[in-house]
């Protein structure tokens, strides 16, 4: 299959078959295998948000539906080993850990319960046996990499304005794209050198007050409790994955918000119905 995919992309035929977003490539090197295409900037939203419909579905998802979602998650799975993105690695293993974190109580099944647990320890057991855990921890040590170089340029530049930083926009010395010169792959770092403190404190305010609005939507366990596990399990995926990589300071990236703001204020508008959508909107 890798081959076959390869040879279209070769041949330059792949984009009579397939749509843009699905043209890229599977390569082998470094002893890695490594997939690249156009859709992997959303897949850490993906990843959680599968993770989440498997294991509370909705009441209404027939047999059918339930066994198309788990094979969509079980191939997400499958990507995420070849793809050679350890961050996608480590958002796939904590996924199960967000339902945990946001509606433990409401899962009645002990088994699912059960299932929850285990799937992280089989997940790490799986990484560890085919040797991959050294290549993952490896990601995490770049004192001597690019990222290295980014952090000390970065927080030398912060230290020159902490309180108010040095704009939205500003670049250091070191550059990593001349075509975006203010992104960086440490994008938390980037954000402190360029709002500062106080730009990063009302920053967390906005992500605490969505976080803060979206579980009291889950706890309400009402009809749109469901739909907002699955979109905040994603935006947490999302933000695991801003930390080495810009995803939400891309237009591509920023959409991964506005699915759980729109969901807020869709229950908002209803409140005078019913608190954070206990009843359908339509409901009597």
């Amino acid at each position: 299959l890798i081959w076959l995919l390869n040879l279209l992309i070769w041949l330059d035929l792949i984009s009579y078959i397939l749509p843009d977003i699905f043209i890229g490539k599977i390569v082998f090197g470094y002893g890695v295998l490594e997939s690249r295409f156009a859709f992997m900037s959303s897949l850490p939203f993906i990843i959680p948000y599968f993770f989440a419909v498997v294991f509370q579905p909705l009441e209404a998802t027939s047999s059918f539906e339930r066994k198309v979602q788990i094979i969509i998650l079980l191939l997400l799975i499958v990507f995420v080993a070849t793809s050679g993105r350890r961050l996608l690695m480590l958002i796939t293993v904590i996924s199960p850990l967000m339902l945990i974190l946001f509606q433990w109580r409401f899962i009645k099944s002990k088994f699912v319960k059960l299932t929850i647990f285990i799937l992280p320890i089989i997940l790490i057991f799986i990484t560890i046996k085919l040797g991959m855990h050294e290549y993952f921890l490896e990601g995490f040590y770049f004192s001597d990499s690019a990222r290295g170089t980014q952090f000390s340029a970065l927080i030398d530049g912060w230290v020159e304005s902490p309180v108010l930083g040095s704009g939205h926009g500003a670049n250091i010395e070191y550059i990593r794209n001349s075509d975006m010169p203010w992104s960086y792959e440490l994008t938390y770092v980037a954000l402190l050198y360029q709002i500062g403190i106080i730009g990063i404190v009302f920053y967390f305010i906005g992500i605490g007050w969505i976080y803060y609005s979206s579980v009291k939507i889950i706890n309400s366990n009402g009809f749109y409790s469901r739909f907002m596990l699955y979109n905040l399990c994603g935006l947490t995926g999302m933000l695991i994955a801003n930390i080495t990589n810009p995803y939400l300071v891309r237009f591509d990236g920023m959409w991964s918000f506005f699915m759980v703001l729109a969901l807020i204020n869709l229950l908002k508008i209803h409140s005078n119905r019913s608190c954070y959508g206990v009843v359908k909107p339509n409901a009597q």
